[in-house]
């Protein structure tokens, strides 16, 4: 994180192994630029106060997981998705970011949170 040079990575579907697809340098920059076009437009504002350098910074200097949820463009609609940033305890601050679908379990959380008031007005 010193340098704000990036790389990403995607697995390749039919052997799992990463490949590289970008990489490039001011990371946090180019987040901003990047959520305009493929963060669901009510929380790109989260995603760029939420996910500055300093936020990142303080949150893993208390030993802790930097985590987001937001929801990402896709061509079938809003996508949940949970970002994880974890320190690679090496020299220069080096992190790990994973982006995982949590699609599943926002539904099943809408789901509940249905029932549940819907149970209320009985």
């Amino acid at each position: 994180m010193d340098t704000e040079h990036f790389i990403e990575y995607i697995p390749n579907e039919q052997t799992g192994e990463l490949e590289i697809i970008r990489h490039g340098v001011n990371f946090f920059a180019q987040v901003k630029k990047d959520a305009k076009t493929v963060v669901y437009k009510d929380d790109v504002q989260k995603v760029i106060n939420e996910f500055t350098k300093d936020n990142v910074v303080a949150t893993l200097g208390n030993k802790q997981s930097f985590n987001l949820a937001y929801r990402l463009v896709t061509p079938e609609g809003p996508k949940y998705v949970s970002m994880k940033v974890s320190s690679m305890g090496t020299e220069g601050n080096r992190v790990v970011i994973g982006v995982n679908s949590i699609e599943a379990q926002m539904k099943a959380a809408e789901f509940y949170e249905r029932e549940r008031y819907q149970k209320k007005d009985l």
